[in-house]
C-alpha cells in the first residue's frame, strides 16, 4: 500500500458517497412516483390518464387542456358535466367554451377536457373515455 497515492482513498470515499447519494435519490424518486400513482389511483384523475381512443383523432392536434365547470342548455346554466347534446355549450373554468355537435350522455364533476382540432377546422373533445364532436366558439 506504500505505492498507493494518498488521494486515491479520498476518491474512493467520494465515489462511495456519490453512489450512496444517487441510491438515496433513486429511492426518493421511486417513492414520489409510487405516491403519485397511488394518488392517481385513489382520485381517478390525472391528465396523463385520458382514456379516449386515439385512433379517432389521427391528423388532429391537441390545442387545449381545460377543466369543465358547467354547461348551458336551453338558456339554463348548470354545474358539472352531463355529456353532450346538440347545441349544448360546455363552459370551462377559464370562461371559454365549445358547442356540442352530437349527443352522448356521461356525468362527471369538473372533469378534464382535451380539445383537438384538424387542419380542416373539425374539432373533437375527449373527456374521460368519451370522444365528443364539437364546434369551437369564436
Amino acid at each position: 500500500m506504500a505505492d498507493t497515492p494518498t488521494g486515491l482513498g479520498r476518491v474512493r470515499g467520494r465515489l462511495g458517497n456519490y453512489r450512496m447519494n444517487w441510491l438515496n435519490i433513486s429511492r426518493s424518486r421511486a417513492l414520489v412516483q409510487m405516491l403519485a400513482w397511488t394518488f392517481v389511483a385513489i382520485t381517478g384523475s390525472h391528465s396523463a390518464l385520458a382514456k379516449c381512443n386515439l385512433s379517432k383523432i389521427i391528423g388532429y392536434t391537441v390545442v387545449a387542456e381545460k377543466i369543465v365547470s358547467g354547461f348551458v342548455q336551453g338558456g339554463t346554466i348548470k354545474d358539472g358535466f352531463e355529456g353532450c347534446d346538440f347545441d349544448r355549450t360546455i363552459i370551462f373554468s377559464d370562461n371559454t367554451g365549445v358547442r356540442c355537435a352530437g349527443y352522448s350522455y356521461t356525468y362527471a364533476f369538473s372533469p378534464t377536457a382535451y380539445i383537438f382540432v384538424n387542419k380542416l377546422g373539425s374539432a373533437k373533445m375527449c373527456i374521460d373515455d368519451e370522444m365528443y364532436e364539437i364546434e369551437l366558439l369564436h
